[in-house]
Parts: structure tokens; C-alpha cells; sequence
């Protein structure tokens, strides 16, 4: 595990499609740039103009610019290279809560307290689709694999569909009792994985909307839900200072990432499908190895003994060598 962070509370973290640059966003509106693999950080830039930041923050697909959520109601794109806000994105009432960008390129997807969700032109800015429907403050922003989807999820207990060419809602799966906020869409197009405000975790059909799995995960509200590239893996990140790494086929708990000591506001798979990213209000973000071997092997480099049984299972390192 590494620290690539310790400034002020750390309130979205990014990968860009390079593999190496991470970017992340604090509430004191500075974005900085980072080496993913190092942890040096290479350049840092204040958001103009923004009051405050606890949003969403989305990269473009081709590195240089990213799209930032913020309270005052508007999306700021940014360079990462000279810190320049190019766009505004001007049109939801109040705060925006989630941001996303379509695999091509082509989209912004944002959701907000006015209990819409806006698809934008991702070059100039205009907006393609007003989404409405939702009952309650709209949360979650993301886009399914294969870009036929934009996915919002609201305080009102729906996840939502929309058709991302002409913004029909589509589908949805919905929970009366407890709002499902975040969710992911399996690359093979065939699972879905939400994260609800009483903390459970839950895989759904997509086809036919029938929950395959659900467990009782976190202890209160869950802040993203992300899976791996090859759709066998589920994470999620909650109020309750974790992140939590899923078997999508069973919804076993294959590990706890514990070491934040405030919420945990997002969490994503790296590229190489080895490591995850964490970030915290405790101010510090964590890149952390998947595999128990490999944190062994990086822990061991640094301890002059072996593991306790506490740590063995703190760390979920098996028993042996």
C-alpha cells in the first residue's frame, strides 16, 4: 500500500487512460495531479470560481482533461495540464452531486439536488438531454460499458436507465425502502452492482432486473460502486471509514481495505486490475494491492518480523509464509 496523498480532505478521486496519472479534488478546490505509481505529485491546480467541492470528478478518455462537480450548481472541465477551466456546464439549480464521461467521449453526465440529470456535449458544452423523472435528490452518475446507457441513482430508491442517444428512461430497478445511489454496469453487459444509503451491496440482472445477490456490506451510507475490467470484481466505498472488494459471481467479501480513518469517498479499480485507489476525508489517498500475496510481499519488505494473527487477519493474508 501507498500514500499518494496527505492535504486537506481528499473528496473524489481519478485514473486517467494512461495507467500512471491519478487525479484528485479537495474541499480546498485544489486539483491535483499525481504520479499513480510513485506518488509524487506533479502539479496542482485551484478550481476558479467554485465555492466548494464534495462531487463527482470524471476523466475524458484521452488523459488531458477532466470534469469536475461542484456546489455552486456548475461543471467546471478542466485542463490538467494548465489548470484552465475550458467549459462550464450551466444549467442545474443547485449542487451537483455525480459526474461521469461516456467511454467515447462524447458525454458528460451530471445529477444534482434539483433532482434532474443533464447529458451534455462533452466539446461545447450544451446540453443533449434534460433526464427527468426522479422523485428525490439525484446521486450516482455513471455510463454503461457500452455507452448505450447513462445510470443515475436517486435519493428516491431508483436506479435509472436513460437511452444516452435520445434520453428515455429505459429500465429501472427500484427499492422503496433504502435509495440506491451508486451503481455499476458489468463490461459483458449483464450484472449491475448498487450501493444503498443503509450500506448493503446488491447484483441485479441487468436483462430482467432481478436482483441476483445482496448483502449487508457497510455500516451506513455507500459513497461509489465500481467493477473490474473483467466484470469478476465488485467494490464499494462507504461512510464507514472502508472499501470492500466483491466476488460478483456469490457477493462474498474477499477483503476489507481498513486503514482510512474518515469515510471513504471513492473508490476505483487501477488499470493493470492488480491495485485499487481510495480516497478519504481522513486526507490521505491509498493505492492498495488486491492480491494478499502482493501486500505480503510489500508489508514484509518493510517489517523485521512476521504478521500477528490480528494483522494476518486485518490484511486478509492467509496463514503460512
Amino acid at each position: 500500500m501507498s500514500i499518494l496523498l496527505r492535504r486537506t480532505c481528499t473528496t473524489q478521486i481519478e485514473r486517467l487512460s494512461d495507467g500512471k496519472t491519478v487525479v484528485t479534488i479537495g474541499e480546498d478546490l485544489a486539483l491535483r495531479v499525481w504520479d499513480g505509481a510513485g506518488g509524487r505529485e506533479r502539479a496542482c491546480w485551484r478550481v476558479t470560481l467554485a465555492k466548494t467541492i464534495h462531487g463527482g470528478l470524471a476523466a475524458y478518455p484521452y488523459g488531458r482533461y477532466v470534469a469536475v462537480a461542484c456546489d455552486d450548481g456548475f461543471g467546471r472541465v478542466v485542463d490538467i495540464e494548465t489548470g484552465a477551466v475550458e467549459l462550464l456546464l450551466i444549467g442545474h439549480q443547485n449542487r451537483i452531486w455525480g459526474m461521469a464521461v461516456s467511454p467515447d467521449g462524447r458525454l458528460i453526465l451530471t445529477t444534482g439536488s434539483d433532482r434532474t440529470a443533464r447529458l451534455w456535449d462533452a466539446t461545447t458544452s450544451d446540453v443533449v438531454h434534460l433526464l427527468i423523472g426522479h422523485t428525490d435528490l439525484v446521486v450516482g452518475a455513471s455510463f454503461s460499458p457500452d455507452e448505450r446507457y447513462a445510470v443515475t441513482g436517486s435519493d428516491d430508491g431508483s436506479v435509472r436507465f436513460w437511452d444516452g442517444t435520445t434520453g428515455t428512461e429505459m429500465q429501472r430497478l427500484v427499492d422503496p425502502r433504502f435509495p440506491m445511489v451508486y451503481a455499476a454496469v458489468s463490461p459483458n453487459m449483464t450484472q449491475v452492482l448498487t450501493g444503498s444509503a443503509d450500506g448493503s451491496v446488491r447484483c441485479w440482472d441487468l436483462a430482467g432486473g432481478r436482483e441476483i445477490w445482496r448483502v449487508a456490506g457497510h455500516h451506513g451510507y455507500i459513497n461509489g460502486a465500481r467493477i473490474s475490467a473483467d466484470g469478476t470484481l465488485g467494490l464499494t466505498a462507504g461512510q464507514d471509514r472502508t472499501a470492500r472488494l466483491w466476488n460478483m459471481a456469490t457477493g462474498e467479501e474477499l477483503r476489507r481495505f481498513t486503514w482510512h480513518t474518515s469515510a471513504v469517498h471513492g473508490a476505483l479499480f487501477a488499470p493493470d486490475n492488480r491495485h485499487i485507489l481510495t480516497c478519504s476525508g481522513d486526507s490521505i489517498a491509498r493505492l492498495w494491492h488486491l492480491d494478499w500475496r502482493d501486500a505480503a510481499a510489500h508489508l514484509r519488505s518493510r517489517l523485521l518480523r512476521d504478521f500477528t494473527d490480528d494483522e494476518r487477519a486485518q490484511y486478509g493474508i492467509s496463514a503460512g509464509p
